[in-house]
């Protein structure tokens, strides 16, 4: 059920401070998403990717967000952001919100299925260009690595680890694993990611934030250059997302309890099998482990 005006204004009150949430699905495409912030993407996309001079992009263009499935009964997308450099270079940049069972699975699906489409155009094999897939998560996608803030994952030879494959590629960007201060911001790379990590602790832009593009960024969130209807369509995604992710936890509790439950009755039956291996009588095994006759295993 949609909410009303009325209750919009009131949730607005509570969850919007002068920055809006740039995680946030109609945020992040309102600024990375559109040319009026063409920069900001080109910034972000050399720092995140840390291209040194001769091999930065200057230029993006955009392209379709859907991806058309190659055959009928194939998966439809819709990705956030897609674009194409001066290169010829594709990249595909998305923001995760949320946990997501198969995240991986569906960014190497995303991946595979832009650069296979490029041979539907006539094109020569040769003529095939890179395409990268950068991810920006809001929560802790890969746990056993708690120190890089930025994963980058190429097709590697297991044995020499050279990189010979190199048309497809991911970047992971973890924001749980950000935790530098406002003071310790010291590359544009810095930059971005306290942008996305720390946006409503920010009252005012970084003082020792000097890059363009970025500050555009800031500018691009600041809610009072917004209309009332993109406020309400942000609200709308923020309150959907919410309700989500307290879904999920339902859920994840409930599992936790039904798993606790039957991990208690598996334990009792193992102890009931030792106890009529043992020879020991019915009516203790029923006393020690609170199981009824029909519950216990059947001797062997």
């Amino acid at each position: 059920m949609i909410p009303v005006m009325g209750t919009l204004l009131e949730e607005e009150k509570k969850t919007v401070g002068r920055y809006l949430d740039p995680t946030n699905d109609l945020a992040f495409k309102k600024v990375f998403g559109t040319e009026e912030h063409k920069p900001s993407v080109i910034s972000f996309l050399n720092a995140i990717l840390n291209l040194a001079e001769g091999k930065r992009i200057i230029d993006v263009q955009f392209l379709t967000k859907e991806q058309i499935p190659l055959r009928s009964d194939a998966k439809f997308a819709v990705l956030d952001v897609r674009c194409i450099d001066q290169k010829g270079h594709q990249y595909i940049i998305e923001m995760q919100s949320r946990l997501e069972k198969h995240f991986t699975k569906r960014c190497q699906y995303y991946a595979a299925h832009n650069y296979v489409s490029q041979a539907y155009r006539g094109k020569d094999f040769s003529e095939l260009k890179p395409v990268i897939f950068l991810a920006i998560v809001n929560h802790m996608l890969f746990p056993d690595d708690d120190q890089n803030v930025i994963s980058c994952h190429h097709t590697l030879d297991v044995k020499t680890h050279k990189h010979r494959l190199k048309d497809v590629c991911y970047y992971f960007v973890e924001l749980p694993k950000f935790n530098k201060k406002e003071h310790e911001l010291e590359t544009i790379q810095d930059q971005w990611i306290y942008y996305f990590k720390n946006w409503n602790q920010t009252l005012d832009i970084p003082a020792n934030l000097h890059d363009q593009a970025v500050i555009e960024a800031y500018q691009a969130i600041e809610k009072f250059n917004w209309s009332r209807a993109e406020l309400d369509e942000y609200i709308k995604t923020n309150m959907a997302r919410t309700s989500y992710e307290e879904n999920l936890k339902d859920q994840h509790e409930v599992g936790m309890r039904k798993g606790e439950k039957k991990g208690k009755q598996e334990e009792k039956l193992a102890i009931a099998k030792t106890l009529l291996e043992l020879k020991y009588p019915v009516d203790e095994i029923i006393k020690i482990t609170g199981l009824n006759t029909e519950q216990l295993p059947a001797e062997t």
